[in-house]
């Protein structure tokens, strides 16, 4: 299949609407020819002007980098080479992935991991929207379990406020407890 030129002069879709970059990048990709490697290298440098306008930080782009890059070997290993060649089964085994904990032992990721693996990777597939790379989002329909919810009894801030009552008040009666075995003690 030829590619052929748009007759407008490509310009960044950062810098002008998505809308209406992705009408004229139409005619320069055709999504069934970009590799996954090409594809991610292009998000990284939209990501890389937004730290030239101060809208992300280098930290952020030094450790979502990393990300992609270990996504992309992470899909390769498994035979994918190509951008649509990623679906939601091959985003949900990466978001999954067991790592590597702090001591050097494979474990199953952490919930704080996998979430940021798959916000990682709908920030990048929004940007190739955006870039017209693409027109999917494998993430989209991939369900995580929220972050506090499960372990608190409640999400946020009024969770927290029951752990840390319900754990006041038995500090409070241990407390009691002593004070009145002291007393009966020292009579």
């Amino acid at each position: 299949m030829e590619v052929t030129p748009c007759p407008t002069p490509y310009t960044h879709p950062l810098r002008q609407g998505a809308a209406s970059a992705a009408r004229r990048n139409r005619g320069l990709h055709v999504a069934a020819d970009i590799t996954l490697s090409a594809a991610l290298t292009s998000v990284l440098d939209a990501w890389q002007e937004l730290v030239a306008r101060g809208a992300m930080s280098e930290q952020t782009l030094s450790r979502f980098g990393q990300l992609l890059r270990r996504f992309e070997a992470f899909a390769t290993v498994r035979g994918v080479r190509l951008l649509t060649g990623v679906d939601a089964t091959v985003a949900a085994q990466f978001i999954d992935a067991h790592g590597r904990t702090r001591h050097g032992r494979i474990a199953p990721a952490s919930l704080s991991t996998r979430h940021l693996r798959r916000s990682v990777l709908r920030m990048c597939f929004g940007t190739a929207r955006r870039l017209a790379l693409t027109d999917t989002d494998p993430t989209r329909d991939i369900d995580l379990s929220r972050r506090c919810g499960s372990m608190h009894g409640g999400g946020g801030r009024a969770g927290l406020r029951r752990v840390v009552a319900a754990g006041h008040l038995a500090w409070a009666r241990r407390r009691g407890q002593h004070r009145r075995r002291w007393r009966a003690r020292h009579r």
